[in-house]
């Protein structure tokens, strides 16, 4: 999502986070490195190997972001039907796309290779495959109706977000005042934690598919809140501290994401520690840290941050596949899991190429099919809404 501000319902737009968008794409790409299937250096460092982590301050993001656009509109009232039209043309033309790429390739391993080679079908279509993979087009795949988790892996979350935003819509449909707004959603962000509590123990928001949605709730509220409080109170703090803040936060953040894994409590704690990153990225007026993620690099990487979380399997599928061909063993290197024994240097080019491929599928895939079916989502819900299509506010 494009870290763009405009309000609800008004043609009128608001200053670009860009600092906070270039700090998602950095989050895509540590997702993309902890999916890897073979070994590298990289997994040695626990901002990659609990990137997982990570998805719960694409959660965050996207509570502040929305809310920040659509909590306060005044009195003006709230257009449900424009607002999901937004959201699902954002989400759904790539998600559907990935789709079929993830299954063009699972169809090529179980139905093409045994033909050329000696290897056997690995039996993916077995049943729910089918059950399954309806469910992937419905983007209902991870509300609970399943435990499987098939293709594109990490679409759970594009799942568990797009009915996310449908209850934030249905509350904003129901109060107009924005702290009423906020108070709901916060509600139901302390019973989505509850229910994670509940389900799924001591992981925390290590959470299987079938939990995904709570684990969703809690953090999209979290950021609706940090929205709340920056609206409400918006220092302009000195760009040293802001500084010397950053170089206290980012390693406490680095630190606990070493101590706390998929079967610890405290992994809890990053959903409010990614909210603060949110907040003070969002006052921050002009701190080394801001300049650095408003370099080119990094705001390429921002824009292309969504198509890097959805392409990035099908190239671990097809590199891993390949590796596999040749070093068929697991490493019994603890820190690197379940993955192909490759040697760790082979493992770190393997990982370079890997990422141009993603990054380069990416920046074709923001081109083709993100832009332009975003902008047609932002005409078609103007139509919707009865504004006038010839201005052409930011569209997020």
């Amino acid at each position: 999502m494009r870290v763009a501000m405009r309000t609800g319902n008004v043609s009128q737009t608001r200053p670009v986070l860009y600092n906070l968008e270039a700090l998602r794409g950095f989050c895509a790409l540590m997702v993309a490195l902890v999916h890897v299937p073979w070994t590298t250096h990289l997994l040695f460092l626990p901002i990659v190997y609990n990137a997982w982590m990570f998805v719960d301050f694409f959660f965050v993001l996207s509570g502040f972001i929305i809310a920040f656009n659509y909590a306060d509109s005044g009195q003006k009232p709230f257009h449900l039907q424009g607002f999901m039209v937004r959201r699902f043309f954002r989400l759904y033309p790539l998600h559907i796309v990935t789709l079929i790429m993830l299954l063009a390739v699972e169809i090529f391993r179980e139905l093409v290779v045994p033909l050329l080679t000696q290897l056997p079908p690995r039996g993916a279509f077995q049943d729910p495959f089918g059950v399954t993979l309806v469910l992937n087009v419905l983007l209902l795949h991870a509300t609970g109706l399943t435990t499987q988790n098939i293709l594109n892996t990490p679409s759970w979350s594009i799942s568990t977000e797009f009915w996310t935003y449908l209850l934030f819509a249905f509350i904003c449909k129901l109060w107009i005042k924005p702290g009423k707004r906020v108070a709901a959603m916060a509600a139901l962000g302390g019973c989505a934690l509850m229910a994670l509590l509940w389900l799924n123990g001591a992981g925390g928001i290590a959470t299987p598919i079938q939990y995904g949605w709570p684990r969703c709730i809690m953090s999209f509220s979290m950021g609706v809140v940090v929205w709340f409080f920056h609206a409400r109170w918006r220092p302009r703090p000195d760009d040293r501290w802001l500084d010397a803040s950053y170089l206290v936060l980012f390693p406490s953040i680095y630190i606990l994401m070493g101590f706390a894994g998929r079967t610890s409590l405290l992994n809890l704690a990053v959903v409010p520690l990614f909210g603060l990153i949110i907040y003070m990225f969002a006052i921050d007026g002009g701190s080394r840290v801001k300049k650095v993620m408003q370099t080119a690099p990094m705001q390429a990487l921002g824009r292309l941050s969504y198509s890097i979380y959805m392409v990035h399997v099908f190239w671990t599928s097809i590199f891993g596949f390949a590796l596999n061909r040749f070093f068929a063993g697991k490493t019994t290197i603890f820190e690197m899991g379940n993955r192909l024994d490759v040697s760790l240097v082979l493992g770190d080019l393997v990982t370079i190429i890997y990422l141009l491929c993603v990054i380069g599928t990416a920046a074709l895939t923001y081109q083709i099919i993100e832009q332009p079916w975003r902008r047609y989502g932002g005409r078609l819900a103007k139509r919707l809404n009865g504004e006038p299509t010839m201005t052409s506010p930011a569209v997020v």
